[in-house]
């Protein structure tokens, strides 16, 4: 039976048990757990394709696809997982949702291996809200759920922590009280604005980057939408210079556009909360895995998470 490790224990493993990354060879390049064996579930073109299909046609379609590219490779999987460990135990991660480290430990348990997946560590607000909270947050997402199915998934979510019993801290990324047209509950978003925040300071042609990646396969037509309703607040000025370059493909002028708007209304936001509760954290390249490991021992460095 797969065993779940928490961030804690997970880190405690690395260099004493083997790592599997299995996510696309791209995630693995962009950045890893050190001395970790890339055995990806799809490659590079198979995770776009999944991950296409999954934001047009929803998840079961994205399954059944999944599994038509992976039935082949299952016994080369095993071959380099039983390589890769003298003592048959073994690491397993992917990113995020956990659906492909989990369906990898539950291969390799099966052939004989012991395999161990990370917790997951956090609760994806806007994954369970089928929006990222701005005006382009609804592009490429599932129908938004009502407000009272929101809760229902939110406190299901909870309840599974609590069950856990090995978690004492619950990491989220800072949002506004609803997100697109669903509200977090209002004892849940007070404590968040009342809890500890970790700024990371990322270089904004990295977050530009990061942008153009996650839009640039979009509808034009939901992109100009999205422009045109917060023409306002960007200024008609700049809102012109977006819809241009979005003319032009120019989708990183839009994202710079974009950027300085939303990074005021951050500020502002981090103005509210206490100044001794906010953690200012840089970060010099785009490699989720590393910053994920470092913010957790600044947070335990700052006693901000129980061991």
């Amino acid at each position: 039976m797969t065993k779940v490790l928490d961030i804690s224990q997970f880190i405690e493993n690395i260099g004493v048990v083997p790592i599997i990354d299995v996510r696309s060879p791209k995630e693995f390049a962009q950045g890893h757990v050190p001395n970790a064996i890339n055995i990806p579930i799809f490659t590079n073109d198979e995770r776009a394709v999944v991950g296409t299909l999954y934001k047009q046609k929803g998840r079961e379609e994205a399954i059944i696809k999944g599994l038509e590219l992976v039935g082949g490779k299952l016994a080369d999987f095993v071959r380099i997982a039983k390589q890769a460990t003298p003592n048959k135990k073994l690491l397993v991660h992917c990113w995020r949702g956990g659906m492909r480290s989990q369906s990898m430990a539950w291969l390799f348990d099966t052939a004989g291996l012991q395999a161990s997946t990370l917790e997951k560590g956090g609760i994806d607000l806007e994954g369970l809200a089928h929006h990222k909270g701005s005006s382009f947050g609804s592009i490429g997402q599932e129908e938004q759920p009502t407000s009272e199915q929101f809760e229902n998934d939110l406190q299901f979510l909870l309840y599974q922590l609590l069950l856990q019993q090995s978690w004492n801290k619950i990491w989220l990324e800072d949002e506004s009280s609803h997100i697109g047209r669903v509200y977090l509950p209002k004892y849940f978003w007070e404590q968040m604005q009342s809890s500890p925040v970790i700024c990371l300071q990322v270089p904004k042609n990295l977050r530009i980057e990061r942008l153009v990646k996650e839009y640039a396969y979009c509808d034009k037509s939901l992109l100009e939408e999205a422009i045109v309703r917060i023409r306002k607040r960007l200024g008609f000025d700049k809102a012109s210079e977006a819809l241009k370059a979005l003319a032009q493909n120019d989708f990183a002028k839009i994202a710079d556009i974009a950027l300085v708007y939303y990074d005021k209304a951050y500020t502002h936001d981090i103005a509210r909360r206490h100044h001794s509760n906010i953690y200012n954290f840089p970060v010099s390249e785009d490699n989720p895995t590393q910053t994920a490991l470092e913010i957790i021992e600044l947070a335990k460095n700052k006693g901000l998470v129980l061991k």
